[in-house]
């Protein structure tokens, strides 16, 4: 939980994302709810698929932020 917490914290692309409300009003809020997506899912299976996780990710940024990383 705390490794996921470090690196929200040092992602250079959310961070500015979320520093330039690229999301509008809520973007801190959908920031906070990708985190606790990303750590129920890492938490939550006994193998975590690199792809899956890339994936989840990806969309989000997409969908989320309008980010295209």
């Amino acid at each position: 939980t705390r490794a996921v917490h470090i690196v929200f914290g040092e992602w250079t692309c959310l961070r500015l994302a979320v520093e330039n409300e690229f999301a509008g009003g809520g973007t801190r809020e959908r920031a906070l709810a990708l985190l606790q997506r990303v750590l129920h899912a890492l938490l939550n299976s006994q193998k975590v698929h690199r792809d899956e996780l890339e994936e989840m990710l990806d969309l989000a940024l997409i969908d989320d932020f309008n980010i295209e990383a």
